[in-house]
């Protein structure tokens, strides 16, 4: 008969490292993040590699629109998409073209003389620029506004319509995404006006917001070196 008494000696625990159910639930979550992330990531990639293939389909499937017996509708929408990705590609001047057709088809739509002046305005076309936004504004859109008037004071400062373009940025909302950019064409204005001080007010105000925009920071140093040079001339000719 086997001897269960207190003398009977309780089996020894074997040394190591060993997992406790918290342990298992915790590496099993792990697992499970690193598992959902992998699989994220290989659809964020899926995503990126299809975006060109993607746009090259949408720019073909407007071609053979315009290219068919479609609608008068059908082909100004066709041109104004294959416009869209051309501006978005750099081919300013084929977004242009593009945008001309469509107006020719449907010239009473202000956001295409809107984005046919901002094609212009990259293309440094400041008269056409100007010339499609006012055109856009007289078509009476009120969602377009803020974007109308950021071309039209950028194209009026490179025309050197300086109190015009002053005017223009005044239109664009602090709502508006381009409202730090209509306030950076304020400040080269009252710059280019000679009013160093009310320049330097529209850059602080910028780099408030945007510390990080190198062309404000210069644009700046340049109105506060102008605004201190005369006394400084004359400091150093006395």
């Amino acid at each position: 008969m086997a001897d269960n008494g207190a003398g009977t000696e309780a089996p020894e625990k074997k040394p190591g490292f060993q997992i406790g159910p918290w342990g298992c639930a915790l590496i099993g979550t792990g697992l499970f993040v690193l598992t959902l992330a992998f699989v994220i990531g290989l659809a964020a990639v899926h995503v990126w590699l299809s975006d060109d293939r993607s746009q090259a389909e949408i720019s073909a499937d407007a071609t053979a629109v315009i290219e068919s017996g479609a609608t008068p509708g059908e082909r100004h929408d066709a041109y104004v998409t294959r416009a869209e990705i051309r501006e978005n590609n750099g081919d300013y001047r084929g977004a242009v073209d593009d945008l001309t057709e469509a107006i020719g088809i449907d010239p009473s739509i202000a956001a295409t003389h809107a984005a046919r002046g901002m094609n212009h305005l990259s293309l440094k076309e400041w008269e056409k620029a100007l010339a499609d936004s006012d055109k856009a504004l007289s078509l009476g859109d009120r969602d377009l506004v803020g974007s109308i008037s950021f071309v039209r004071a950028a194209a009026l400062m490179a025309l050197r319509r300086y109190e015009e373009a002053l005017a223009a940025t005044a239109r664009v909302p602090q709502s508006h995404p381009g409202y730090l950019s209509a306030r950076y064409i304020r400040g080269l204005v009252f710059n280019s006006m000679g009013h160093r001080r009310r320049a330097l007010r529209e850059f602080n105000l910028i780099v408030t917001n945007d510390p990080a925009n190198r062309d404000v920071w210069l644009a700046g140093g340049r109105s506060f070196w102008h605004s201190i040079a005369p006394r400084t001339r004359y400091s150093i000719s006395i």
